[in-house]
């Protein structure tokens, strides 16, 4: 809502300045503890201190993060702590753009701005069989699922990540999250359908994230292969 209305006043050619004003009256601040970057400086990790942030909000929640004048970009809250007030966001920054620009140039000790906390439709992870399958772009959606599932749920799939180095980090650094790193040499759709129809996987719940197309596809499959549609929680972020 208040998006749409600065969009609404930089369409009337209010100045600057005034746009400047009525951005700060609107948004909220966060504290850069620190921002972290996979090889190639093109995927980024930002810990934050949002002290009027409500973490205890059900499902998995995301930013609408000030990227530039009038421009914002959500991004999901991928870990969090109540007590502390402090999460993790994770930026693919491998395309250019504001929100791109804006994490490179992220440090420690800077305030960003952001409209509020919301949070994506959701179907609570609860069951203990969770299958994930998305692509690079929805890392911090899967471990924000993985912090909400219960205690002792199975969590298992794919997710495509195109640099063979960002796939290692990947490995390393969330190893528990039990995901296998698949190329994306002919396609993230084809990647994962191929992994989907070869392990044949029988689960409670299965969690889609990433492109859009993707995304609408690998739903479609799973469908044929006997999910309900209760069973399937899609969530697009690009196109």
């Amino acid at each position: 809502m208040f998006a749409d209305l600065l969009q609404m006043l930089a369409a009337m050619n209010i100045k600057d300045k005034t746009i400047g004003l009525l951005e700060r009256r609107i948004t909220k601040t966060a504290l850069v503890l620190a921002t972290r970057s996979w090889a190639a400086n093109s995927f980024y990790e930002v810990d934050l201190h949002v002290p009027d942030a409500d973490f205890d909000r059900p499902g998995v929640k995301y930013m609408k993060c000030r990227v530039n004048q009038l421009t914002y970009r959500d991004y999901t809250i991928a870990m969090w702590d109540v007590e502390t007030k402090t999460c993790t966001l994770f930026v693919d920054a491998a395309h250019s753009g504001p929100g791109s620009e804006w994490v490179k140039n992220l440090k420690k000790n800077d305030v960003m701005s952001y409209l509020n906390v919301e949070s994506h439709r959701y179907n609570n992870p609860d069951n203990k069989k969770l299958l994930m399958l998305g692509d690079q772009s929805s890392v911090g959606h899967f471990l924000a699922l993985q912090q909400l599932a219960e205690p002792g749920a199975h969590i298992e799939g794919a997710i495509v990540i195109t640099r063979a180095a960002h796939r290692t980090e990947f490995n390393a650094y969330y190893p528990d999250l039990n995901l296998h790193t698949l190329s994306a040499e002919d396609g993230s759709t084809q990647a994962l359908a191929r992994w989907l129809e070869y392990h044949g996987i029988d689960n409670d719940m299965v969690f889609l994230a990433g492109n859009v197309h993707m995304v609408t596809a690998l739903r479609q499959q799973l469908r044929v292969m006997g999910y309900s549609s209760k069973q399937i929680d899609a969530q697009g972020f690009w196109r």
